[in-house]
């Protein structure tokens, strides 16, 4: 049976939250339209010119981990799912995985959503550790987005870092210490200069990482219910890269499965093909 990730449902939380704790939460879910972590500076349209500044665009910090080499691609398998987009390996001995892409904007409905994440396990394996960016469609002026991890059969957490659509966001989740339980987990927002950190315990099975967009199921079940899927219209994928025992590989020098989000006879999104430099684009159907 192909199992996928199925979290709690996270724009019930957020709202709930937000509820709770009013503005303060807003961090954690995603901030106002105008980024509150954004690096911006001001410039004079001339020296001499006594006109309102213009807004230079905001700086992006250089990725958290170096790029891989372009490499000979190694190919794939297309499988669909239900409710995966993207690239998973069938690979065991994993201690790492890692990427970049950018923060999509999504429109849709009420409760609508879609996450992208980078992880380990969750295929054919009854345990998960990921970690990526929330993308829900803004409501009453504010956009919900914002970082999560999971521990399956564990729900989500929210860390307090937001992230607003369009910026750089880099992911690793690597094996550390002394243990094969322990974990750190980074998600960094390079456009907005936030990281998050943390280490974790965790039984990984070390098998099949994965580079995904997905609908969220409502509950822990793998045939769903799923959230209404929000459209992103694509998520483009970079410096993609596994570990395997001491030593990182670029993603596309593994042989692969290409996973295509099909439900009820409808391609919801498909993945393009990994290229050499182990990057590829998610896109959703119309």
């Amino acid at each position: 049976m192909i199992r996928r990730f199925a979290g709690a449902d996270r724009a019930t939380w957020c709202l709930a939250a937000l509820a709770i704790t009013g503005a303060v939460l807003l961090t954690a879910c995603g901030p106002s339209p105008v980024a509150m972590n954004a690096s911006l500076s001001f410039t004079p349209a001339t020296p001499a010119a006594a006109t309102s500044p213009v807004q230079a665009p905001p700086s992006v910090a250089p990725p958290p981990f170096a790029k891989v080499p372009p490499v000979a691609v190694a190919g794939w398998q297309t499988l669909n799912s239900t409710n995966w987009d993207g690239y998973t390996f069938p690979v065991t001995g994993v201690t790492g995985v890692r990427a970049e892409w950018t923060q999509p904007s999504a429109t849709g409905p009420s409760g609508s959503r879609a996450v992208v994440w980078v992880g380990i396990g969750g295929w054919n394996e009854p345990d998960l550790i990921q970690a990526g960016t929330s993308d829900f469609p803004p409501h009453l002026g504010v956009t919900y987005d914002g970082t999560w991890y999971e521990l399956l059969p564990a729900n989500p957490r929210y860390p307090y870092v937001s992230v607003v659509p369009g910026d750089k966001i880099a992911v690793s989740i690597v094996q550390a210490g002394t243990t094969p339980d322990e974990w750190r987990i980074s998600v960094d927002d390079m456009s907005g200069d936030a990281t998050y950190a943390k280490t974790v315990r965790y039984d990984s099975s070390g098998s099949y990482p994965s580079f995904i967009v997905e609908d969220p199921a409502l509950r822990l079940d793998p045939y769903g219910p799923y959230a209404p899927f929000a459209h992103w219209g694509k998520v483009s994928f970079a410096n993609m890269q596994i570990r395997i025992g001491d030593d990182w590989k670029p993603a596309a020098s593994i042989y692969g499965y290409r996973i295509e989000l099909v439900r009820d006879g409808s391609t919801l999104a498909t993945a393009g093909p990994l290229d050499s430099a182990s990057g590829f684009t998610a896109r959703q159907g119309s």
